[in-house]
This record gives C-alpha cells, structure tokens and sequence, in this order.
C-alpha cells in the first residue's frame, strides 16, 4: 500500500533535495578550486597592509572587503623552507592568539604552529589569516635550520652552525695553504732541476760537435729566459753562403733569425726541411732573374669593347665580336711576357 504525503510534505522534500543538489554544485566547484592554485615563492612577505593589497592586485586575488574567499596570502610552508604568495581558495580563519599560520601546498590547506616560544612577535589578539602582515614575525623564517627567527632555539642552532661552519672553513683554508705551499716547494725545485739538466745537456752536446765549423761552442750568452745559448759563427755563415742551410742548424728562433738577416732569405725558408732547402740552393746556383707582378682594370659600359681590348693587349688575332661571350659579372685574365734588356719593352711570348 502506497503511503500518502500530505502536499507540505511534498514541498519539504522537494526544497531539501534543490538544497542539497545546489550545495553538492558549490562543493564541487571548490573541490576543482583548490587543485588550481597559483603560488610563487617570495622572499620576503609585505610588511604592511599597502605592500598586502598591492600583492593582492597583482596576483588577481579579490579585494572584496566582504568575500572570504579567494584572499592574498603570504605564508611559510609548513617544514619552514620557503615562502609562498597564494590566493586561498578557501574560507580564511580566524586564527586565535598564540598560533602563527603555516600553508601544506599539497593539500591547499592552512596549518597552524604554536608560536609561544618566539621572543617576541607572536600573535596576541585574535586575526584572519589574511591578516598575517600586522605579525612580521610569523613570517620570517631560516630555511636553512627550518626554524622561525624569533624562536630562541632557532638562534641557538644558527650560531652553533655558524661557528662549527668557521672552524671548518678556517681547517679547509689551512690545508689549502699548506697543499699550495708544499706545491709550490715541489714545482720549483723541479723547475731548477730541468733548468740545470738543460744547461748541462747543452754544453755536452756544443763540446761533441766544436771545432766542425758550425757554432762556435767556446763563447756563450744568456738568452732573456735564462738559458744558455750558443753564439753563431757568423764568419762560418758568411763564407758558405746558401751552402750553410745545408749544413745542421739551431732550432731556436734567435738564431734562425740571424742566419734569416745574415743570408738575406726569409726566415720561413730556414725553417724549411732538408730536401726543400737542397732544391732551393739548386735553383739559386742557377742564377736569378726578376720577376714583375702588375694588376689592372678595365671597366666600362655594356658591349664598349672591354674584353676586345683585352684580347687585343694579350696579343691575340682574333678580335672578331661574333666570337666574343658578352662577359657576365667580372672575367680574370692572366698574361706572361718579356721585356727587353733595358725593362722597357714587352718582347712577345
């Protein structure tokens, strides 16, 4: 048997389940609210209620004296290691005196800490959270002890950690000091011991080829590094002429240059292995003639007859224009002849 309702309770039920189907739309639209937080980290929060609401306005949270949701906040995360700027998305509490407010990002949820143990700062009256700004305490954290400043034993652990951090550092610059001195000590005795190897080595081996008419070995002089060198028989260089590239040379760079000034060669051509310098000495045996280089433009309207007149100075017969490729952008042309004995006149090729 069907059970009858009177028409009030029909309407009751029918207020009860619009009632709770429009609370079941805001709780979820809340619930999508808080997985779409904006936070940034921050390191310091505002000071003051205009510094508050000037980061209010900039992250668009809202400045409506009567909402309670969606408020600027500025607030440690709760293991104290950095700060973060947010709007809450929801209802802000009222926080009872003794308590500062911390925020779990992960959840978007407010926690509270028992700020009793703060030197001073610590909330005495009740406030909102979105107040936090008139308890600069309660935001001033040590991220690296994960301690509140005002709390004494964060001040305690600060200072042990500053002075073990100076002990190990005044150990760590004493041991550079010493590796840096002992170092030193080591590269310069070894410094000193290849310096007197080399000398040694030099004279031994100036002494095994003396008296063969290449470097006089008797007379030395010390070049700007420090070291040792021979001075060139110059007497030698002079009388052999180009032969004496032939012979076994110094490879230090002072006396390639003398040897270089002396034969009157470039120094590039003392550098030059043994085989380039024999066919060199060959060809200068045969004798020397001089050779001239010159360069010239010819330039001027389309088709006035550039490329004629070069052919025409090449020597060329065939001046025909049939023949001749209008020239496109810029043509090299490269031409040898004689001159005369006197260097006047070009005798054809």
């Amino acid at each position: 048997m069907a059970l009858y309702r009177s028409p009030k309770q029909r309407f009751a039920r029918f207020i009860f389940a619009i009632t709770s189907l429009v609370l079941g739309i805001e709780e979820n639209c809340y619930a999508r609210t808080t997985t779409e937080v904006y936070s940034a980290k921050v390191d310091v929060c505002p000071q003051n209620q205009t510094e508050w609401q000037e980061a209010s306005r900039r992250l668009n949270c809202s400045d409506d004296a009567k909402s309670p949701v969606n408020k600027y906040h500025c607030l440690p995360v709760h293991n104290l290691t950095s700060l973060l700027e947010f709007c809450y998305s929801g209802h802000r509490p009222q926080v009872v005196k003794g308590l500062c407010l911390t925020y779990v990002q992960e959840i978007n949820n407010l926690d509270s800490y028992n700020c009793t143990t703060f030197d001073d700062g610590c909330p005495d009256t009740l406030y909102h959270s979105d107040e936090t700004y008139k308890f600069p305490k309660c935001t001033e954290i040590d991220p690296f002890n994960l301690c509140y400043v005002a709390d004494s034993s964060c001040r305690k652990n600060t200072t042990v950690n500053e002075t073990s951090t100076s002990k190990t550092t005044q150990k760590s610059t004493d041991n550079k000091i010493a590796i840096f001195v002992s170092t030193s000590v080591v590269l310069s005795l070894g410094a000193v011991i290849c310096i007197v190897t080399t000398v040694v080595i030099k004279r031994r081996k100036c002494n095994s080829i003396k008296g063969k008419g290449l470097i006089e070995c008797c007379v030395t002089v010390k070049a700007r590094k420090g070291v040792e060198m021979p001075l060139l028989n110059v007497a030698n260089i002079t009388r052999l002429g180009l032969n004496y590239l032939l012979e076994r040379l110094p490879t230090d760079e002072e006396s390639i240059l003398e040897i270089a000034k002396t034969l009157n060669v470039p120094p590039e051509i003392v550098r030059w292995s043994k085989d380039n310098k024999q066919r060199f000495v060959k060809s200068m045996e045969k004798g020397t003639k001089p050779v001239y280089n010159g360069r010239g433009m010819v330039i001027g309207c389309a088709e006035a007859g550039k490329t004629t007149l070069v052919k025409k100075l090449k020597g060329e017969n065939n001046l025909s224009t049939t023949s001749t490729t209008s020239t496109i952008g810029i043509d090299i042309h490269v031409h040898e002849f004689k001159l005369d004995a006197e260097e006047c006149t070009i005798i054809s090729k």
